[in-house]
């Protein structure tokens, strides 16, 4: 910016007159002049520097004592979903997701996303009605909605949907 003055002021010099500079500044009126040699009268009116077209504000400051919160990677929404599914879901216990074969992550915004997972499963042991399951198989489609959890520093799948609420 300093540098550009610097020109635009050697430029009136050389010039000698003020006219040379409008096309550049565009606000400085026709009727000036320049200072005459000597010390006389100085005009001391400001240039008008026109705003740049496209010019964006700066960034806010970032706070280094907040921590940015992590990406939610598809990799990672796969293994939090599949220790939610065998631990917590509503087959805890009794199936465990062996192979996923879909996934489409949204961002719902405010730290939130929701996974459309389509998997296969199997059975390893005992659901809550006592049924043995050790050994089916089959395949399914479930919505995971996951949120970053500000304290523990991490993602967490705050619920799972029913059978088949995967599908889009």
């Amino acid at each position: 910016m300093l540098r550009y003055l610097r020109c635009c002021l050697l430029l009136l010099a050389l010039s000698g007159s003020w006219a040379a500079a409008e096309e550049g500044f565009g606000s400085q009126p026709e009727t000036a002049s320049p200072p005459p040699i000597g010390g006389a009268a100085v005009d001391r009116q400001p240039f008008a520097i026109p705003a740049r077209k496209g010019r964006v504000a700066p960034p806010a400051p970032v706070d280094p004592a907040v921590p940015a919160v992590p990406a939610l990677t598809q990799a990672l929404a796969v293994k939090l979903a599949a220790k939610f599914y065998a631990t917590k879901g509503e087959w805890a216990g009794a199936f465990v997701i062996t192979k996923v074969t879909r996934i489409k992550l949204v961002d719902l915004g405010r730290q939130s996303y929701r996974a459309f997972m389509d998997y296969d499963f199997q059975g390893i042991g005992v659901d809550a009605t006592g049924s043995n399951r050790r050994g089916e198989t089959g395949s399914d489609s479930r919505t995971f909605d996951y949120v970053y959890d500000p304290k523990a520093g991490e993602w967490v799948v705050a619920s799972m949907g029913t059978f088949q609420s995967g599908k889009e």
